[in-house]
């Protein structure tokens, strides 16, 4: 890109235009992010795939990726098994993963609304801390049936944030297409 077009790009994702672009699925090839908006640098179309792999934001992107939903992977799938530790009662867990599995797709819908009106890292940073909240009291509130089950739907929620959030980022970043 040339450096007119660098600069009608920043031009274009100012504040207000950042989530109408993101809206409309217009990525952006070579971007870096800044602040709460996301900045084109250069024109990423001619990347490889290991390219990618060596450069920052990638890795960036992978490491909030894998260090997110570690707690969330392991409650969507032993959730039940963790349970049956402290409640014998086999509809109790089955419900708490109804409802999870329901609540996990409701936050796929809502979490890209949410980041469209105050941003990914707001929103990011608000599930990472409720995530780090309920991963670490989890231990002293299993024995409650009510709050279990809170905490199972609200880890499930986490993980259906996570997993809408990232796809725009990443979009954006490197556009549609590697």
């Amino acid at each position: 890109m040339t450096d007119p077009e660098v600069k009608k790009a920043e031009q274009l994702i100012s504040e207000e235009n950042h989530k109408l672009l993101l809206r409309m699925g217009k990525g952006l090839k070579g971007t870096k992010i800044t602040g709460d908006g996301i900045i084109a640098t250069s024109d990423w179309s001619w990347y490889t795939q290991r390219m990618c792999f060596s450069d920052a934001n990638f890795w960036r992107i992978f490491s909030m990726l894998f260090l997110s939903v570690t707690y969330d992977f392991f409650m969507k799938i032993s959730f039940k098994v963790y349970g049956a530790l402290y409640h014998d009662d086999d509809l109790y867990l089955t419900q708490i993963g109804m409802q999870g599995y329901f609540f996990a797709g409701v936050a796929r819908m809502c979490a890209p609304l949410i980041m469209q009106k105050i941003g990914f890292f707001k929103t990011y940073t608000g599930c990472l801390v409720i995530q780090a909240f309920l991963a670490f009291t989890v231990r002293q509130v299993v024995h409650y049936k009510l709050v279990y089950q809170v905490y199972c739907v609200m880890s499930m929620m986490c993980e259906g944030t996570h997993f809408s959030i990232f796809p725009p980022l990443s979009g954006a970043i490197y556009g549609p297409v590697l």
